[in-house]
C-alpha cells in the first residue's frame, strides 16, 4: 500500500463497528465517507480519501437498505468534471430487485450536467458468468454511461473462482482506465486497483501533523475515576454475549475519549529507510506464495508460505532495530 499510494480506497463488507472505524487511523488518509448496519452484522461500506484531495461527502442515507443496497459517496473535483465516487455492497441474501431500485434512485437522484459516476464494491453478481442479473445490472449502469473494468476473479476457493466485486467506470474513461488484482491476504476476496489517467484530480497542500492524545498523570488518575463510577448496567441489561461485548465497548471508548483528548503536532515525514532491497524482494515472494497456497490443497505449500512470513517479520523487527 505504501508503494502504491492510492488517491481513493473504498471497503466494502467492513465487518466492523461505528466506533471501531471512527478510531481507525490509516496514515496519510482521512475518513470521507461511510453507512454503517444499527441492525446486522458482517456489512457496511466506507471510502477514505487522501487528505491532499478536494472532496466532498455526499448524504445519500435515504437510499440505504441494510442487506440490499448499502452505499456511501464522496464527490471530488478534477479539471474537467465532477467525480462521484461510491463504495457499495450487496449481500447474497439481499432482495436484488430492491438493490437495482435504489441504485437506480440514487445516480438519479445525484445525477447533474458535467458529472460523472465510478461504483465499485462487492455486488455478489458474478461478471464471469452470463446471468439475468448481470445483464440487468449491466443495462441498468449503461444508462448511465458506465461500464464494469473487471474480468478476473476476485474470490477464488479451492473449488470456486468468481468475479463477485467490480469496479465500473464512465465509458470515455475505459480507454484511459486500467484495473488489476492487488492480492492483499488480508480476505477471502483480492483488492483491485484501477488507474485512470489523465483524470486531473484537485489537491491542496497538507501539513504533515501527528494525531497524538493527551496521557499524563491528570487525564489517567480522571479515565480511573470515571470508570470507577460507570455502573455497566447496559452491558447486564441484554443475555446476548455479542450485544454485552459491543455495549461494554461502546462504554469504554466513550470514557476513553472523553479521556484522552487528542491533539495534533507537525512532524516531519519519515522516511522508511528500514525496508531494504531485500525486504521489498521478500515482500513479493511472500505475495506469491501466498497465491499458491491460497489456490491450493497443498500442505507443503502452506507451511512454506507460513515458513515465509515468519522469516520477513524477524527480518523486519532486525532492520528496524538497527536504523531506529
Amino acid at each position: 500500500m505504501d508503494n502504491i499510494s492510492p488517491h481513493i480506497l473504498c471497503l466494502s463488507e467492513r465487518h466492523m463497528e461505528e466506533q471501531e472505524l471512527l478510531h481507525l487511523t490509516l496514515s496519510g488518509y482521512k475518513l470521507g465517507s461511510r453507512f454503517s448496519l444499527k441492525h446486522l452484522q458482517r456489512g457496511g461500506v466506507c471510502i477514505f480519501v487522501r487528505k491532499d484531495l478536494n472532496v466532498n461527502k455526499i448524504d445519500i442515507l435515504q437510499n440505504c437498505r441494510e442487506k440490499d443496497l448499502e452505499i456511501c459517496a464522496v464527490e471530488l473535483e478534477t479539471r474537467a468534471s465532477k467525480l462521484i465516487v461510491l463504495s457499495i455492497y450487496r449481500a447474497p441474501t439481499g432482495d436484488f430487485n430492491q438493490f437495482l431500485k435504489k441504485l437506480d434512485d440514487t445516480l438519479k437522484y445525484l445525477y447533474k450536467p458535467k458529472t460523472e459516476f465510478l461504483i465499485c464494491g462487492d455486488i455478489n453478481t458474478d461478471y464471469l458468468l452470463e446471468s439475468s442479473r448481470k445483464k440487468h445490472l449491466s443495462s441498468l449502469l449503461t444508462t448511465y454511461n458506465l461500464s464494469h473494468t473487471v474480468n478476473f476473479a476476485t474470490r477464488i476457493q479451492n473449488e470456486s473462482s468468481t468475479a463477485i466485486d467490480n469496479i465500473f467506470v464512465d465509458n470515455s474513461r475505459l480507454g484511459s482506465a486500467i484495473t488489476l488484482p492487488l492480492i492483499n491476504g488480508l480476505s477471502d476476496h483480492d483488492a483491485q486497483l484501477l488507474t485512470i489517467n489523465n483524470i486531473h484530480a484537485a489537491t491542496k497542500k497538507v501539513s504533515l501533523k501527528q494525531r497524538t492524545r493527551i496521557i499524563n498523570s491528570e487525564t489517567f488518575t480522571n479515565f480511573q475515576s470515571l470508570l470507577k463510577q460507570e455502573t455497566w448496567q447496559s452491558v447486564y441489561q441484554t443475555q446476548d454475549t455479542n450485544n454485552m461485548f459491543n455495549s461494554f465497548l461502546n462504554t469504554f471508548l466513550h470514557i476513553f475519549e472523553a479521556s484522552f483528548p487528542v491533539t495534533y503536532r507537525s512532524t516531519k515525514e519519515k522516511k522508511k529507510d528500514w525496508i531494504t532491497q531485500g525486504i521489498k524482494i521478500s515482500c513479493k515472494r511472500k505475495r506469491s506464495l501466498y497465491t499458491l497456497a491460497k489456490n491450493s490443497n497443498d500442505l507443503k505449500a502452506k507451511a512454506h508460505y507460513i515458513k515465509c512470513c515468519k522469516i520477513l517479520k524477524k527480518s523486519n523487527k532486525r532492520s528496524k532495530k538497527a536504523i531506529l
